[in-house]
């Protein structure tokens, strides 16, 4: 539990439980909560997922329409070893497109509830949709996580000591 930063609190457990209670009620499901280990690494994960939504898909759309707009990168980790407030901006900044990204996402599973119910044959590709869903948007994290350290890499061979 020691590794369990402030970061996974918010950007991952809390995001989980939220997505999944609300979830849960949405499509009128019960939440298994007879062991509290796989219920908490049950909330992680969806959070987890959640969070990757946030990141690879809200926060590039909010960036193309211009409602947000980031620092370069090389001016963000050199601003980052003076100032340590902007790690704390920083993950602040990701648990509220965190939520925001939950908000979105069970207003997505609330269109899909009520799809399935006009096209009943499309539910049983629901597992499948949601796996290949689930792989990407790892594969896709895993890419864009590489590409941030890469940058931050570059960024610091650049920064004088």
């Amino acid at each position: 539990m020691k590794q369990l930063s402030s970061y996974n609190l918010l950007n991952c457990l809390l995001p989980g439980v939220v997505f999944v209670e609300l979830g849960a009620q949405i499509l009128e499901l019960t939440v298994p909560r007879d062991n509290l280990l796989v219920a908490a690494f049950m909330y992680y994960f969806v959070g987890l997922l959640v969070s990757r939504a946030g990141s690879l898909i809200l926060e590039p759309f909010l960036k193309g329409v211009g409602f947000v707009v980031f620092a370069d990168h090389f001016d963000f980790v050199k601003a980052s070893k003076v100032d340590s407030k902007i790690d704390v901006l920083t993950e602040t900044n990701n648990t509220y497109r965190t939520m925001a990204a939950c908000v979105l996402l069970l207003l997505v599973l609330e269109f899909w509830q009520w799809f399935v119910g006009q096209v009943p044959v499309v539910a049983r590709a629901g597992v499948p949709m949601m796996s290949v869903a689930v792989a990407m948007l790892l594969l896709f994290s895993y890419r864009k996580q590489t590409n941030y350290i890469r940058n931050r890499v570059e960024a610091n061979e650049e920064v004088p000591k």
